[in-house]
């Protein structure tokens, strides 16, 4: 995943290249992982417990960079919180570890799940840090962008909007904001 992000920044072209991190560790084996120096992650004698995974972590400077990194770019809640871990070990979490929920709607008559109203729903954890590239293109004759169109821009990153979820069980709910700046 740091592969991925460090890809899309530069894709973006990041104007300040230097403060993405040039290493990206890659633990060799499944229980390994790595974590910054300061990490709260640790348990006795360097372990990490993820649910019932118990890691061999170490500190690790590369990790402790893109930790501040990440910190740094996008105040997400992350210092002494990132673990890295071994890309097979993350597949397994994110195809076992993710919450899937099933929802029903009862027709109200029948008293029977109405038709079409069966559905699931997965539920990323409280605090997931998500990304995605964003591009504001000139459209007026003198190659600038309209005053209106940033002005939007901005009310959208200004509060909280709901992605995906269903407003009556108030899931979906997260905050927008700039990271990464061109």
């Amino acid at each position: 995943m740091l592969k991925r992000l460090k890809q899309d920044l530069e894709v973006a072209e990041v104007k300040d290249p230097a403060r993405i991190p040039e290493e990206i560790p890659a633990p060799s084996a499944m229980n390994d992982a790595y974590a910054g120096q300061a990490s709260i992650l640790f348990a006795e004698e360097g372990k990490v417990y993820l649910e019932d995974l118990d890691l061999k972590a170490k500190p690790y400077e590369a990790a402790q960079k893109w930790e501040d990194f990440l910190r740094h770019s996008t105040q997400a809640p992350v210092q002494g919180r990132l673990l890295i871990v071994h890309d097979d070990l993350m597949s397994f979490l994110l195809e076992t570890a993710t919450e899937v929920v099933a929802r029903v709607r009862i027709d109200d008559e029948k008293k029977t799940v109405a038709t079409g109203a069966l559905w699931y729903e997965e539920h990323l954890p409280a605090e997931s840090l998500l990304y995605s590239l964003f591009h504001l293109a000139p459209v007026a004759a003198n190659g600038t962008v309209r005053k209106g169109d940033w002005d939007q821009v901005q009310r959208l990153l200004s509060g909280v909007i709901q992605l995906g979820g269903k407003a009556s069980v108030g899931r979906g709910l997260c905050s927008l904001s700039w990271g990464f700046r061109p």
